[in-house]
């Protein structure tokens, strides 16, 4: 997918600044739909299933933002990354490192303080379940979840589990092994597809 078949320009000679890149699509009247720590993501103009993601890079020498979508790009058939369908990086020359950011054209998903709380709490009990608390956030379990031993430790008790929650551990464990001091874990970036979480966003 290119940005040019939903009628916006890629960044002007792979020079163009975030903040008026930015701006250009807010001109085009890009409807802004969230804003995070480090994207801002638009309704895609001519489709109501995607979403444009324009994201920094990253604040971590680790890069782990743009280090996520990429394991996301390689595991595609794991229901609990989102579907991507297509991403562009550009870093500006002579610009500081936080200059540099990616496009992405990703699948619309559902946020998770959308549904009813008994779906909440139904999807937290079956993908966590002994973490799981009535008064957590899906964004505090799954922080709790992100650390090798609690995974080591619910894979033990959870042999039998379907492949759905294979897949699950799958995905928090790549999260687990990255540095955490940039995890970013919350309500906003645990999304759902159906009835399945899928992790957009975990780190800043």
């Amino acid at each position: 997918m290119k940005l040019c078949e939903i009628g916006i320009s890629k960044p002007q000679q792979n020079s163009e600044r975030l903040d008026d890149y930015h701006q250009r699509l807010q001109d085009l009247k890009m409807k802004d739909i969230g804003t995070g720590a480090n994207a801002t993501v638009y309704q895609h103009p001519k489709n109501d299933t995607i979403v444009v993601k324009v994201s920094v890079d990253g604040f971590a020498p680790e890069n782990l933002p743009l280090k996520y979508l990429q394991y996301a790009l390689k595991h595609q058939n794991n229901p609990h990354v989102p579907k991507i369908y297509g991403v562009r990086r550009y870093k500006p020359p002579g610009r500081a490192r936080y200059d540099s950011y990616f496009i992405a054209f990703i699948e619309k998903l559902t946020e998770y303080g959308n549904v009813s709380r008994a779906k909440q709490r139904a999807i937290l009990k079956k993908y966590i379940g002994p973490l799981f608390t009535e008064k957590g956030s899906a964004g505090y379990a799954f922080e709790t979840l992100a650390n090798k031993q609690t995974i080591d430790l619910l894979r033990k008790q959870h042999r039998k589990i379907g492949v759905p929650s294979k897949d699950f551990l799958d995905v928090m464990t790549f999260i687990s092994q990255q540095n955490n001091d940039h995890l970013d874990l919350s309500d906003w970036n645990v999304m759902l597809r159906g009835n399945v979480p899928v992790i957009t966003d975990p780190f800043v």
